[in-house]
């Protein structure tokens, strides 16, 4: 699953000082439930849900895929509901965090 490359992508640099929780809960045969833990800048991820989350993302896994290799636009993903957000602010200081996250500038 291409969720289990993001520690791979972690910008540590610009993390400093930055703690967070993220749910990832993806429904589909390579869905699943993931945690991505920011803290003290390191990042770390763990099969399942742990913590309490600032955010929950939910989508199916060919959409959440298909929105971090830029084959679907994140924000009209969102707008249409392909993808929820339980907290959109929050979200946006996350994946400013990752090289390529919810966007097309990482190749796999």
């Amino acid at each position: 699953m291409i969720i289990n490359h993001l520690p791979k992508r972690f910008k540590s640099s610009e993390s400093i000082g930055y703690n967070t929780i993220v749910h990832f809960k993806l429904t589909g045969n390579d869905g699943g439930e993931f945690t991505i833990k920011i803290e003290d800048a390191e990042c770390f991820f763990y099969n399942g849900l742990v913590g309490t989350p600032k955010c929950v993302i939910m989508a199916k896994d060919k959409d959440y895929e298909a929105i971090e290799k830029g084959k679907l636009n994140a924000l009209i993903a969102t707008g249409n509901g392909q993808i929820k957000v339980s907290n959109k602010i929050e979200l946006f200081s996350f994946q400013q965090r990752f090289y390529g996250l919810l966007s097309s500038k990482w190749t796999y």
